[in-house]
């Protein structure tokens, strides 16, 4: 399979901790994280259910989600992960909400679409003991996920059809085991660990 394009869709930041005081968290606290004109700032639907709380900023194409036990910062504005400010976001929001908590572990997310130049060979996808699934029939569709460790960190891939033709949906998690996060660092692994599933991506087509 040849790729045609690969996108970077959407990228998010979160942090996993042993609980999270969502108290004094209110939806106002939240939008006081950006810099929104009064127009942008009542256009940010603010969803509250037990335990979760989600700012959303479609102007900016950005998410908040605060859970029981975890703060997820995503980032839909940009196709170049270095062009994003979800760094400097998530920074602020950590800051301001994960209070007393325990850092548990901190990761990024990649949503990426891939179009290929040719139709997709889904049986390319498959082992023969897979393949025998199918039993006679006509294979359709078919996806793939592998996860593996390297220098400390986690990698989760999962490559999926899109349900357009020639395209492909691919959802990257790169997990961290950590009771503090080094905010200093995370720019280089934010763009190290996109560059390492670009190449697994690249290696994946090549196959």
């Amino acid at each position: 399979m040849k790729i045609k394009n690969l996108q970077l869709k959407k990228i998010n930041i979160t942090a996993l901790f042993d609980k999270i005081d969502q108290s004094q968290i209110t939806s106002e606290a939240i939008r006081d994280l950006f810099d929104l004109k009064v127009p942008e700032r009542a256009n940010t639907p603010f969803i509250e259910l037990p335990g979760t709380k989600v700012l959303i900023i479609p102007t900016l194409k950005k998410e908040v989600v605060i859970e029981s036990n975890r703060l997820r910062v995503s980032d839909a504005s940009t196709e170049d992960p270095a062009k994003s400010k979800v760094i400097s976001d998530f920074e602020k929001a950590y800051k301001a909400f994960s209070g007393k908590s325990t850092l548990r572990a901190y990761g990024y997310n990649y949503d990426i679409s891939i179009q290929l130049q040719e139709d997709i060979s889904y049986d390319k996808l498959l082992s023969s003991s897979l393949k025998s699934l199918v039993n006679g029939g006509k294979l359709l569709e078919a996806g793939a996920r592998v996860a593996y460790s390297k220098a400390g960190r986690k990698f989760d891939i999962q490559i999926v059809p899109s349900g357009q033709e020639k395209q492909l949906e691919v959802h990257a998690n790169v997990h961290y085991e950590a009771e503090k996060i080094d905010f200093t660092k995370l720019a280089k692994e934010l763009l190290a660990d996109y560059k390492e599933i670009e190449q697994a991506i690249n290696k994946f087509a090549k196959g």
